[in-house]
């Protein structure tokens, strides 16, 4: 089973936790790493990354409140 490095990211785009994911693929590696920023919380976005490679990275977009 290949393993995944999720850096679950802050407000200013820093890593704040790294975790080590076993995942089947890099579709169920994303999957996860959602599940886990949800549920665990207080986190802006995730990086995913395999073998130095950078394969996701979720960064929701911010609403401003401008637009009401």
């Amino acid at each position: 089973m290949p393993t995944y490095q999720c850096d679950f990211l802050g407000e200013d785009n820093q890593p704040l936790k790294t975790q080590l994911l076993g995942a089947r693929d890099e579709l169920e590696a994303r999957r996860e790493a959602m599940n886990l920023m949800m549920r665990v919380g207080g986190f802006s976005g995730y990086e995913l990354w395999s073998g130095g490679r950078r394969i996701a990275a979720y960064r929701p977009i911010k609403d401003s409140g401008s637009a009401r």
